[in-house]
């Protein structure tokens, strides 16, 4: 049983509410011009580490016009091979790609973005989103079935 569950169980006798991810937290679109990218702050899934063990900054930038831009307190999640558990939660502005897996929470959300990060990084997040993964070599999740995973 992971901890969350038991302290739910120990804590709150009569149950939680658990919504999908989608009411507390969005998949941001906005782009940024890769030259306004600090050096090193490009992180694409090969910047991502396996096993929840955060992030490389990037030695060189992509070739390309823009990127998707993310945020302090953004998590970032490799979307191709999801059982390899690559997650990061930021603590600079930077950028990204479509193969990364960016998260926001809503302005209104009450949940703090460390607790978001530990609900999203737990094995039964990566248990979900790589169910929902398409392919055979390199398996990509699915980001409009992750919007749905219960959070307490």
């Amino acid at each position: 049983m992971s901890k969350l569950k038991e302290l739910i169980e120990r804590l709150c006798p009569d149950g939680v509410e658990y919504k999908p991810l989608g009411e507390l937290a969005f998949i941001p679109k906005e782009r940024v011009n890769i030259k306004r990218i600090p050096n090193g702050l490009y992180i694409g899934v090969e910047n991502l580490l396996k096993d929840k063990a955060g992030m490389l900054p990037a030695i060189e930038m992509p070739a390309v016009h823009d990127v998707i831009k993310f945020e302090i307190n953004d998590v970032l999640i490799g979307n191709i091979r999801p059982y390899l558990k690559k997650i990061w939660l930021a603590n600079k502005e930077g950028g990204t790609n479509g193969d990364v897996l960016l998260l926001r929470l809503n302005p209104n959300s009450s949940i703090l973005p460390k607790f978001f990060y530990y609900l999203v990084s737990s094995d039964s997040f990566f248990s979900f989103h790589n169910q929902y993964a398409k392919g055979a070599k390199m398996p990509r999740g699915d980001k409009q079935k992750v919007m749905e995973f219960p959070i307490p």
